[in-house]
C-alpha cells in the first residue's frame, strides 16, 4: 500500500508552494484528504519515526535523517504504465520535498495527528 496515491499527487505538489509558516496546517490538510487505511497506516508509522527520531543520541536517527531514509518510499505509481514511466527518474528535486514531506511529518506529528 502506498501512503500518498497518485490521485493525490496533485494536491501534494500544492504543498510545495506553501510558505514555510503554513506548511505544518497544509501537511495537516493534505493527510485528512487521504483514504481512512492510507490515513491510519501513515500516522502509525510515523508514530514509530517519532519514537525513533527520539532516540537520536543513541541510534542517531534524527527527523531529519529518517527523513531522508522514508520520504521516497511515501509515494509509488499504483499501475505498471506509471511504474515504467516514473521508474528511476524521480529528478533529486522531488527527491528533496519527500523529504521535507517527510521531515514535517516527523516534527510536527502531535500537530497533524491529533
Amino acid at each position: 500500500m502506498v501512503f500518498i496515491s497518485v490521485h493525490h499527487h496533485l494536491q501534494y505538489i500544492s504543498f510545495l508552494e506553501v510558505p514555510k509558516a503554513e506548511k505544518t496546517p497544509a501537511v495537516k490538510e493534505f493527510v485528512a484528504l487521504l483514504p481512512r487505511p492510507n490515513y491510519l497506516l501513515l500516522k502509525t508509522v510515523v508514530k514509530f519515526l517519532t519514537m525513533v527520531a527520539a532516540n537520536h543520541k543513541v541510534n542517531l536517527m534524527t527527523a531529519n535523517n529518517l527523513s531522508v531514509v522514508f520520504g521516497p518510499n511515501l509515494t509509488w505509481p499504483t499501475d505498471q504504465q506509471a511504474f515504467e514511466i516514473c521508474a528511476f527518474q524521480v529528478p533529486i528535486a522531488q527527491l528533496n520535498n519527500l523529504n521535507n514531506f517527510c521531515y514535517r511529518l516527523i516534527i510536527d506529528y502531535d500537530k497533524i495527528f491529533k
